[in-house]
């Protein structure tokens, strides 16, 4: 097994240079400056994987979008959050080219996206052009980058995706050949105590930091000590590794691409980010440890729920251990250029008396491959199985609620809630679900047949609250002159949320944009708007509540 374990890695090794030399030189650079990483493919985000590369613009937005093969556009979409504005390019190779945050688009397709919002009288819409309706040549320009969407900085997202499978491939394999002489940088280790299925046991870990010498990286002492009671007759012991990786053109911390973890001579566990699922991509919950989230450790095992298709094999990588016993461990990691790292050291237990089994009754204990149902007269919450991570002990509760806040979940759980003897109106009420820092967050929530029913993969207690504050509307103005190309308000909503949003100039619809990271919407002056006009702002909120600002402009032609 060691064997072909071993010839598996070369295979990769050797595959990542027949990439980089064959089929990266074929592309058009998405951008005509030099191509700068902030971000790659993997990284460890919040609740995700990083599904491409994030190019920097120079700090600026609306540098120009190149097509990086010949093609078509698919798909086009506008959102407030995500990806915001966002174009699709299927290409003949079976690749589709993602180009997201954009701040506008150009020319044909521009045009068709505008039409379509005039169509529908909405700010977000979603295209999905015919083959050929908007092709593209290979360097062609078709947007403009920026800061749309869930984007916290100018930048642009890019991805490279298998078009049939539409599963997220690493652009630094499949696309491009960026500058990397720099190997991933090591910088923790930490030993969890695990059962045989992988999961993790509670309050049992321990963290080593991680020297890096001129003769390379290693442990203080060479050695890393356990208790005995992180062993135990069926389990075994975890390791995860905080690893960083950097290119040559920036020091920005990028995500690590591959690893392999070799105990006494055996490779156990290996890992290598060429390709991801956007079903699993939530799985990074699994893969990381979320006790340690302001770092990077990257698990080198695994437990039985964990679908991710990035590891080596099928093997967990738990390295069975009893007390008094020691073994040899390596790690290598590398990246995409074949720049590697490695750690030697030795992982003792000490003596002592091992720990009993940890196999909790699942009377106390959700396991992930179980569906979860708690409910009383009022109440009900319901999650299908593998909706969480690892075993969660159960609290009986006569509050609605599931896990603890701040627990991550794979799927959305419904959860309904009886409304007897409303006071109000039954549109103006909402489930929401508590924050770690004490607040309430709305959820999106319907009401039928006496009862609210609401969808989230938010975990926490569960409440009923209601909502009769409209929005708040404030122009940024105070002016009714404008002299500008653009007009700009401060929206706000203390409860359930701004859902709809329309701009009337003399009673005719006009395009509203709204960027929630600001709180603030805008509309660009119509070409040959001039003179006193009636400007009307409609903005509702989740629950209903409607807030109107109305007056009359006098709009003069900037300078």
């Amino acid at each position: 097994m060691q064997k072909i374990i071993l010839y598996s890695i070369a295979f990769w090794m050797c595959s990542i240079r027949l990439f980089s030399q064959n089929e990266s030189p074929s592309y058009h650079p998405p951008l005509k400056i030099p191509l700068i990483l902030a971000g790659n493919f993997g990284e460890l985000r919040p609740n995700h994987f990083h599904m491409g590369l994030d190019f920097k613009t120079q700090g600026k937005e609306g540098l120009e979008l190149h097509a990086v093969e010949d093609g078509y556009v698919s798909r086009v979409k506008v959102a407030t959050y995500g990806y915001g504005k966002v174009v699709y390019v299927d290409h003949p190779n079976g690749k589709t080219s993602v180009y997201a945050h954009c701040s506008k688009f150009a020319g044909k397709l521009d045009s068709i996206v505008r039409n379509e919002q005039y169509r529908m009288q909405k700010f977000e819409v979603e295209l999905f052009p015919a083959a050929g309706e908007i092709s593209l040549k290979k360097g062609e320009v078709f947007a403009f980058s920026g800061n749309t969407g869930g984007s916290t900085a100018p930048h642009l997202h890019f991805e490279i995706r298998d078009t049939k499978t539409e599963h997220a491939q690493n652009p630094l394999v499949y696309a491009f050949d960026l500058p990397d002489k720099r190997a991933p940088e090591l910088r923790k280790v930490k030993v969890f105590a695990v059962n045989e299925q992988g999961y993790l046991i509670p309050g049992k870990s321990q963290e080593s930091s991680i020297v890096n010498t001129k003769t390379g990286y290693l442990i203080t002492g060479d050695t890393i000590k356990i208790p005995a009671s992180f062993c135990s007759s069926f389990g075994g012991v975890g390791l995860a590794f905080d690893i960083i990786d950097r290119l040559d053109a920036a020091e920005n911390q990028c995500g690590l691409y591959g690893t392999y973890l070799i105990v006494d001579g055996d490779t156990v566990f290996g890992q290598r980010t060429d390709e991801i699922s956007f079903d699993n991509s939530r799985y990074v919950n699994s893969h990381r440890d979320l006790s340690a989230m302001g770092s990077q450790y990257h698990k080198s095992f695994r437990n039985v729920s964990n679908p991710l298709e990035i590891y080596l094999g099928n093997q967990l990588g738990v390295i069975h251990m009893l007390p008094g016993q020691s073994k040899q461990i390596q790690l290598t990691a590398y990246d995409p250029k074949g720049n590697t790292s490695k750690l030697l050291f030795v992982l003792q237990a000490l003596p002592g008396e091992p720990a009993v089994n940890y196999n909790p009754a699942s009377e106390k204990y959700w396991y992930p491959e179980e569906p979860f149902f708690r409910s009383s007269k009022t109440w009900e919450v319901k999650a299908d199985s593998f909706s969480i991570y690892e075993p969660f002990a159960i609290a009986e509760s006569a509050a609605p609620h599931i896990c603890n806040v701040g627990t991550p979940l794979q799927k959305r759980v419904t959860v309904r809630m009886r409304l007897d003897h409303p006071k109000t109106e039954v549109s103006k009420y909402y489930i929401a679900v508590g924050t770690s820092k004490g607040g309430k967050k709305a959820l999106s929530t319907q009401y039928k047949d006496g009862w609210l029913e609401a969808k989230t993969n938010t975990a926490g207690n569960f409440s009923v609250q209601t909502d009769e504050i409209p929005p708040v509307i404030k122009p940024v103005s105070s002016s009714v002159n404008v002299t500008g190309r653009q007009v700009r308000f401060v929206v706000t909503d203390a409860h359930s949320g701004i859902e709809t949003y329309n701009l009337y100039i003399n009673g005719e619809w006009k395009l509203l944009e709204y960027e929630y990271k600001g709180n603030y919407m805008f509309f660009d002056v119509p070409d040959g708007l001039m003179g006193e006009h009636e400007v009307k702002l409609v903005v509702g909120d989740a629950c209903g509540n409607v807030a109107e600002w109305l007056k009359k402009l006098n709009f003069i032609l900037p300078k």
